[in-house]
């Protein structure tokens, strides 16, 4: 399984939310809070429920939804590696 998170950094402090679930082999994942847009704006990434803008952006509800993989696999480094090359972490 891949989970990918968003971060923002709001008044000196990084904020973390999970927005979507992947299955290894699956062309589907589950998305929350998160929009792709195909004009170039990419992902936007709602933190409403964090308390962290003032406004509920309109795809922000805090469900999980199906979507496509292709859509919704943004680009990031990979930053628990050592958990998963050592086969003796239970995740």
């Amino acid at each position: 399984m891949k989970v990918t998170v968003a971060v923002t950094k709001q008044k000196k402090q990084w904020c973390c939310k999970q927005v979507a679930v992947h299955g290894v082999h699956s062309d589907k994942c589950l998305v929350r809070d998160m929009e792709y847009n195909y004009l170039g704006y990419g992902y936007r990434v709602g933190w409403f429920a964090e308390e962290l803008q003032s406004v509920q952006k309109r795809f922000e509800d805090g469900k999980w939804y199906p979507a496509d993989t292709k859509y919704y696999d943004p680009y990031a480094p990979l930053i628990n590696r050592g958990v998963i090359a050592n086969p003796r972490i239970q995740i």
